[in-house]
């Protein structure tokens, strides 16, 4: 958490992407589909060939044991997710400290050279060890929402697994502003969250999104 919301990984992000508030999309392009993709010349520790997760490339002093697993989109900005986890550590009590935080979180903890610049391999391949396997074992999850309408934490509920929900400012004060409204908002945002629409949504690799849409179809039929 504390290098998410460093200035060291948004003046990265900005460089790289040459854009003032990038997406994780525009990042995945330019961290790894560039001419000098990050971590390249690094020998991952688990496979022993060159390139390595992105935690594997960063200091030391931002490697942890996990302590919480995110939920998050990649069409989430830096901007957003900085937001979100501001909003975490200063509504949260007793007050999160970041250095105390650490999140499992595909975008660092993926070894994306396989994923991405090789597309050798989709996450659908085993999807129940890399999600399920750590949502277990961490215990916690943080579900960071880009806004207060569209949702959906299907593996979590299914695995009894508490999750907090955080939100940038700006999503937050349009859930506050539907909540003053009184009834109406009130009932407004009950609409919303009880309509989770997971046959619309989507993913990088169809593969995916095939496999988890079957997997909650299985599920939720029983």
């Amino acid at each position: 958490m504390r290098y998410l919301l460093s200035p060291e990984f948004a003046q990265l992000a900005r460089q790289r992407t040459g854009k003032d508030d990038p997406t994780f999309i525009d990042m995945k392009t330019s961290f790894w589909l560039a001419e000098d993709p990050i971590g390249q010349n690094v020998l991952c520790p688990r496979g022993r060939r060159p390139g390595c997760a992105l935690v594997d490339w960063l200091p030391r002093k931002h490697r942890r044991e996990q302590t919480h697993f995110m939920s998050w989109s990649w069409r989430c900005s830096i901007g957003q997710m900085s937001s979100a986890l501001h909003m975490y550590q200063n509504t949260t009590v007793p007050f999160i400290v970041p250095e105390r935080i650490s999140f499992f979180m595909c975008f660092f903890v993926n070894n994306q050279f396989p994923l991405i610049v090789e597309a050798c391999s989709a996450g659908s391949d085993n999807l129940e060890d890399v999600f399920e396997k750590n949502l277990l074992r961490i215990g916690r999850l943080v579900a960071v929402l880009d806004t207060w309408d569209e949702y959906e934490q299907f593996v979590a509920s299914k695995l009894n697994v508490p999750v907090v929900f955080v939100m940038p400012e700006l999503a937050t004060n349009l859930l506050h502003e539907q909540i003053d409204r009184g009834r109406q908002g009130i009932r407004t945002l009950t609409l919303s969250v009880s309509r989770v629409d997971s046959e619309s949504a989507v993913a990088f690799y169809k593969e995916d999104e095939t496999k988890v849409k079957r997997v909650i179809r299985e599920i939720v039929s029983v």
